[in-house]
Formats: C-alpha cells, sequence, structure tokens
C-alpha cells in the first residue's frame, strides 16, 4: 500500500497520534506508548514493536522544527507502519485509516 506524499495526510497522522497521546509537539513521538497500546494484544512482540518504531525514528533524524513537523510524523509512522500496520489496526480494533489509504 502506497501512502499519499503531501503535507496533509502527514498532518492527519500527526493529529491523530495527539489524540491518541502518542505524540505532542513539546515532547516528540512517545515510543513507549505507542508500543505498549500496539502490543497489548501480543505482548510477546513488544521489544520488536519497540525497536522497530526506534529504527524509523533514526531512519528520519530530529531536526529543529522538523522534529515537530506533520512530515516527520508522518515519515516515521508510515515508516512503522510498514511493518505493524496489522498489529496496530487490531490493536484498535480498526479495518484501515481512510485518511491515508493510497
Amino acid at each position: 500500500m502506497n501512502f499519499p506524499k503531501d503535507e496533509s495526510s502527514d498532518c492527519y497522522i500527526q493529529c491523530l497520534l495527539e489524540i491518541w497521546n502518542f505524540y505532542n509537539p513539546t515532547h516528540g513521538l512517545s515510543v513507549i506508548e505507542v508500543t505498549k497500546q500496539t502490543s497489548h494484544l501480543f505482548p510477546k512482540v513488544f521489544n520488536e514493536i519497540r525497536k522497530s518504531l526506534e529504527l524509523c525514528m533514526k531512519k528520519f533524524p530530529e531536526e529543529g522544527d522538523k522534529y515537530r513537523s506533520c512530515t516527520w510524523i508522518g515519515n516515521v509512522f508510515k515508516c512503522f507502519l510498514k511493518d505493524y500496520r496489522k498489529v496496530f489496526y487490531l490493536s484498535f480494533n480498526i479495518q484501515e485509516l481512510p485518511c491515508i489509504q493510497a
């Protein structure tokens, strides 16, 4: 699945993550909160999920305002969803996120 490459899609992802308390502009992305929520149905993969998210964050280094931008959080989360989309969707009991479908 391809994601739209536009800032509005990335800002929508940022908004969802803020609503779910996974991200805020002051403190950034909470790896622990994302990992806890995503792995609550699959506790055996907690460390694997955490490491995957941390690797995605390293792929897109935090650089000043970029860290707080929609593009940064969109890139990091789309990277993470490449490996854990099904686990993430199951943890929220959702089929798809219509805002980020291709």
